[in-house]
């Protein structure tokens, strides 16, 4: 990551609160975008099932549409009719290099 230097679009960020409700409301933010992104990454797994419900609820198709990506280890996904197309982690597994990327781009400005 470090020798990529990623640009960060900051209309892509959505910054929640980690409820269900942020999630619905982030996914509307992003998918209203005139370029919405083909792929989001979520923060927890609250937020992940309120914008699994909004790309549901208006029939935006994953993986087809936009891909999405959780910290965190969604139990009985299935359940969400979500195949193999959600990627989702154990949070302790990549917990560091988070942090690391996060203060990376913080002092960055």
């Amino acid at each position: 990551m470090k020798k990529a230097d990623p640009k960060i679009d900051e209309q892509y960020v959505y910054y929640g609160n980690f409820t269900f409700q942020s999630g619905y409301q982030g996914a509307d933010n992003l998918m209203s975008k005139q370029e919405r992104p083909t792929s989001i990454g979520i923060m927890n797994n609250e937020m992940t099932v309120g914008a699994l419900k909004y790309l549901r609820t208006h029939g935006i198709d994953i993986p087809e549409q936009v891909s999405i990506a959780t910290y965190g280890n969604i139990e009985n996904i299935e359940l969400l009719y979500v195949q193999p197309t959600l990627v989702t982690s154990r949070p302790h597994m990549y917990l560091t290099s988070i942090q690391e990327t996060v203060v990376e781009v913080f002092e960055r400005g």
